[in-house]
């Protein structure tokens, strides 16, 4: 099994380096994606970091050539990010911890409610994750070791398709879920900066801004009977409820 995987990610990766001779806009975004998949499921920190150079190098090559796509502009690094005038974010005091604490109270005030078990393992893999982290001494951390250490959150990612799907699907369940892990994401970027995870730190930030929204008005609608959600009134209360955590880590200026 362990050989059949290694000769797979062999042919994806020699396809990708031969499509990257194809500049086509639409190509690149495809290498793109690809690329991401296989960052997911790199088996050491080293293949990891040259997939993701790899994925530096194209989006610097997009940019240089004016290639736009919803992808290239999900994934661009934070300096080349202009902050935007109603969302500002700055690191907490111990994000570890403060994440850690999040994710304990969400966890437990999840006992009482019915939700899948897929949620729920998801959640307390993240907890341990974070909380182990946290306790580790990570000051002056070699750069092998910080990237070592972000793979196992890199490692569940073999489920995200079908939580991409549950997501489109306004799944309220999976909102607060992604919210956690982007919230997860900034606790980690001031602690391994080695990493450097494409996804730059206002968009993670934002990403938590729309999924609170986006729960906010669920929740809101529940309570209107034309929209047959008043059974779900109960638990789309608590999941609104339990977004203070990740909605802690930004705040939202009002528009005057």
């Amino acid at each position: 099994m362990a050989h059949a995987s290694f000769e797979y990610r062999y042919l994806a990766i020699r396809g990708l380096r031969q499509n990257l001779e194809n500049t086509e806009a639409q190509n690149l975004v495809g290498v793109l994606a690809a690329s991401l998949v296989l960052s997911w499921q790199a088996p050491s920190s080293d293949e990891y970091s040259h997939t993701m150079q790899g994925v530096k190098t194209v989006l610097e090559f997009m940019n240089a050539n004016e290639h736009h796509s919803d992808l290239r502009s999900l994934l661009v690094s934070s300096e080349d990010l202009h902050p935007s005038g109603d969302l500002s974010f700055s690191f907490p005091d111990r994000p570890l911890v403060k994440a850690s604490e999040v994710l304990k109270t969400i966890l437990k005030k999840l006992q009482s409610f019915q939700v899948d078990d897929e949620f729920k393992r998801s959640m307390r893999e993240l907890s341990s994750y974070v909380s182990s982290l946290a306790m580790r001494p990570l000051t002056n951390t070699p750069a092998e070791y910080q990237l070592q250490a972000l793979y196992p959150i890199r490692n569940w990612m073999y489920w995200i398709p079908s939580a991409f799907q549950r997501l489109a699907q306004g799944d309220p369940v999976v909102m607060l879920f992604f919210a956690c892990y982007e919230m997860t994401h900034l606790a980690i970027a001031p602690v391994l900066p080695a990493t450097n995870t494409p996804l730059s730190i206002l968009k993670r930030a934002r990403i938590i801004e729309n999924l609170d929204r986006q729960i906010t008005d669920l929740e809101r609608r529940s309570h209107i009977p034309a929209f047959n959600l008043a059974g779900q009134t109960q638990t789309l209360g608590m999941l609104k409820a339990l977004m203070a955590g990740p909605r802690s880590w930004i705040y939202t200026h009002t528009n005057t």
